[in-house]
Formats: C-alpha cells, sequence, structure tokens
C-alpha cells in the first residue's frame, strides 16, 4: 500500500511513488526509483525528512491516466468537435484513431 514514509523508515526495495525534491527544487531521486538503505541514508543529509513509497504494482500504476467520468466527458468533445465531419475518410480515421487512445487512456484530456 502507497504510504508516506519518514526517510529513516524506508525499507530496502521500496520504490518510490513521486519524485524527491531538496528544498530548491531539484530533483534528487525519480519516481519509480528503487530505493535503498544507503539512498535513504543520503536524502535524510539532503535534508529530506518523508518520501511517498509503495510496491512495485502502485509504482506501475499511472496516476495522471484519466478516469471513467473523464473518459466519457473527452468522448463526448470529441463526438461533437467530428460531428459535422462525419463521412469524410481521413476525418473518421482521425476520429477512430483519436477515440481508441482516448479509450485506452493514453490520451490526457486536459
Amino acid at each position: 500500500m502507497a504510504r508516506q514514509a519518514q526517510i529513516f523508515d524506508v525499507r530496502d526495495g521500496e520504490i518510490l511513488l513521486a519524485d524527491v525534491l531538496d528544498a530548491a527544487g531539484n530533483v534528487l531521486l525519480r519516481q519509480g526509483t528503487v530505493l535503498s538503505a544507503r539512498q535513504a541514508q543520503q536524502l535524510a543529509r539532503r535534508g529530506v525528512e518523508t518520501v511517498e513509497v509503495g510496491s512495485p504494482e502502485e509504482a506501475e500504476a499511472d496516476p495522471g491516466a484519466p478516469g471513467p467520468e473523464e473518459v466519457a466527458a473527452v468522448i463526448e468533445r470529441l463526438e461533437a468537435a467530428f460531428e459535422k465531419l462525419h463521412g469524410d475518410a481521413l476525418m473518421d480515421a482521425i476520429y477512430r484513431a483519436t477515440r481508441a487512445r482516448v479509450e485506452a487512456g493514453k490520451l490526457s484530456p486536459r
């Protein structure tokens, strides 16, 4: 389960679920890094007190992926945008490809 961990409570093998930044905003370790005790000690020396860690499954989840409501809203906007263009082979192909990406969560609705 994802958790906010005190840097000295981090266990070997836990995975960062968010980038770790120093006080100036510089990235010290990237999201997805498998942590070691040595890295935790180095982060502590750099002033890091807590990190967000979790399991490999949680690390693979895409927190930025759109939810079902967002996907439905994007598809609705997509249909409205292409409504007058149906029948044009190229526009139909673009519509189908875009809709497939949206449904797969690969296209941000923003």
